[in-house]
């Protein structure tokens, strides 16, 4: 495998495996709210 191909790949990688961090530590801190409380942080994770 050429190393520029190599390197692609693991970057892909290291991004998939962020997400995954990311997305899990979401799912746990939603958790711990109420509905409502999920509501609101999920606004403050986006834009609007």
């Amino acid at each position: 495998m050429p190393l520029a191909r190599f390197r692609a790949l693991s970057e892909a990688d290291a991004r998939r495996q962020r997400r995954m961090q990311v997305n899990a530590c979401v799912a746990a801190r939603s958790a711990q709210y109420s509905d409502d409380g999920f509501k609101k942080l999920m606004r403050s994770l986006t834009d609007g």
